[in-house]
């Protein structure tokens, strides 16, 4: 009898991880334009990055997982990257957090990688923190 509870108990237990990860969203980006916009105190900036600067945030948003959260960083659209007709709305403060408008949730971008993004857009004209 307890031969079988632990079986049951072990194929629910699989069942259930096997859906929670399956389930999980991923960033997918076609090699579309990207468009930077930034309008915030004076600065009105919507520009098409350059082929290298869009390779380079495909790269750093490439798999990364989208969950579901309500940071108190502060996002606008129009502080944002505009991908494949989906916003990626970046963090106002310096925390390396994006919002998804489409998908309502967020991904998480290491400190390398919320540098080298921040970097890129600060030569489009954005300034950072923007509350």
């Amino acid at each position: 009898m307890k031969k079988s509870v632990m079986t049951v108990c072990t194929l629910l237990l699989t069942i259930t991880m096997t859906f929670l990860f399956s389930s999980c969203s991923k960033v997918e980006i076609a090699d579309g334009e990207i468009v930077a916009v930034f309008k915030y105190d004076n600065i009105d900036v919507h520009e098409t990055l350059s082929n290298e600067d869009a390779n380079i945030v495909r790269e750093v948003f490439k798999g990364k997982s989208l969950f579901s959260d309500s940071p108190s960083c502060g996002f606008s659209e129009n502080i944002a990257l505009i991908i494949d007709g989906n916003t990626y709305c970046i963090a106002c403060d310096t925390c390396g957090i994006i919002y998804s408008v489409k998908d309502d949730k967020y991904l998480n971008l290491d400190d390398s990688e919320n540098e080298t993004i921040r970097n890129l857009l600060c030569e489009y004209g954005f300034k950072f923190p923007c509350l």
